[in-house]
């Protein structure tokens, strides 16, 4: 049976030790790992094959244990990959696209546009969110308009009319004072790749 372990909590060194030696302990097959530190803030996602004679509270409480012993503050989730046998989303044949934001930092972005891409069944599958020019607490700087930068990396559907939501993007964008770009993923890695000397 495969489960999702989700850890979150402050970052320290040997999360992913203590996560996955844990789960190697119990027999538990890790088949995929994502990670990421958002401001010290340790995300992960486990995809790990379980034996059938292990439970998934063998699993939640031998990770805490192990959290616990190197005094780490993490919480800790264990739930089956797909509660009740249901079907992983599958919204058909697409094309993976990046669509970039760029502009003065607004507390709608992220729902504004993640509004667009529901309204066009657009599965958004990777995001980030960046302020460049944060400044520091206290300086001048502190008082300018933050400037963020978010990408979205998208599943566009075959069927979908593109023309029609790079317009709407772009009027949405236009209306919130945003620059928006939309490109197919290969020529956005290839524009942005970096070449070694």
């Amino acid at each position: 049976m495969n489960i999702v372990v989700s850890i979150l909590g402050p970052d320290r060194p040997g999360v992913v030790y203590v996560v996955s030696a844990a789960l190697s302990g119990l027999r538990c097959n890790i088949e995929e790992i994502s990670q990421t530190i958002l401001q010290g803030q340790f995300a992960a996602i486990f995809i790990a094959d379980m034996p059938a004679d292990v439970s998934q509270d063998t699993v939640h409480s031998t990770l805490m244990k192990a959290i616990a012993a190197r005094d780490m503050n993490l919480s800790v989730i264990v739930r089956p990959l797909r509660e009740d046998d249901a079907p992983p989303f599958d919204g058909g044949p697409s094309e993976p696209f990046v669509i970039t934001l760029d502009g003065e930092d607004r507390l709608d972005m992220v729902s504004s546009f993640a509004r667009v891409f529901a309204e066009h069944k657009v599965n958004i599958e990777n995001m980030k969110a960046l302020m460049p020019d944060a400044a520091e607490p206290g300086s001048a700087a502190e008082t300018r308009p933050r400037r963020a930068l978010l990408m979205f990396e998208v599943a566009l559907p075959l069927s979908l009319d593109r023309p029609a939501l790079r317009r709407t993007l772009e009027d949405k964008a236009r209306g919130m004072g945003l620059r928006v770009s939309m490109q197919h993923r290969d020529i956005f890695e290839a524009l942005h790749r970096v070449e070694p000397f």
